[in-house]
């Protein structure tokens, strides 16, 4: 059996819904990227709003120095900040 395999029913699962209404959601996936490094979020939305929407939740998202720099934008110039 592989790694992945192995690991990934135990990966935590929680949806976008339970991340950006509840409290509850939105520790437990803090608590999994912090303890595990990964979490999967079920039932995104298919929209350009809905990545930023789901970190928001988490903490504000600024521009990162290093993709100011480069000139990056939209996704791949923002960064978390906890």
């Amino acid at each position: 059996m592989t790694f992945a395999r192995a690991f990934l029913p135990n990966i935590t699962r929680i949806s976008q819904d339970d991340v950006t209404n509840t409290k509850e959601g939105c520790a437990r996936l803090t608590r999994a990227l912090i303890e595990d490094g990964i979490a999967i979020v079920t039932g995104m939305e298919n929209t350009t709003e809905s990545l930023p929407r789901l970190t928001q939740a988490v903490g504000p998202i600024s521009p990162s120095a290093a993709a100011l720099s480069l000139g990056g934008g939209g996704l791949r110039g923002l960064r978390q900040t906890v």
